[in-house]
């Protein structure tokens, strides 16, 4: 049996201060699982444990983070991808996006002053059930 994969990528471009999100509904048919997430900076940002910012993919709910990057304690160097790393709300249920349906939503929060967020997020998908 083959598996049917795809990566989607989004532009998330934030500035320090600024809180945003960004959604598309999930563009393809069928059920599919969230498997892995990367952010690549365009522009770098220092780690710092007071002012920092968070990078969440939401579950499908759009209401709890399944995979998050945060500035807090990993720098964003230019050139280096950084793994979203599953998020303590994680759950295979969560993570499985029915297509053409539910909405992909990335969230952009800062702590303190914040830090900037620009570059692109890859998220890669594998195909679990036809709808």
């Amino acid at each position: 049996m083959s598996t049917n994969r795809h990566i989607i990528t989004l532009y998330v471009d934030e500035a320090a201060g600024t809180d945003d999100e960004y959604s598309a509904v999930f563009p393809l048919a069928g059920e599919w699982e969230l498997l892995e997430a990367w952010f690549s900076p365009d522009t770098a940002a220092s780690a710092n444990g007071t002012n920092y910012a968070t990078l969440s993919v939401l579950g499908n709910a759009q209401t709890t983070a399944i995979k998050e990057f945060s500035t807090a304690t990993v720098a964003n160097v230019v050139g280096t991808p950084r793994e979203l790393a599953d998020a303590a709300g994680y759950t295979r249920a969560l993570a499985t996006y029915t297509g053409q349906v539910d909405t992909i939503q990335i969230d952009k929060v800062d702590s303190g002053t914040g830090a900037l967020f620009q570059g692109s997020v890859s998220l890669a998908f594998e195909k679990v059930a036809n709808s």
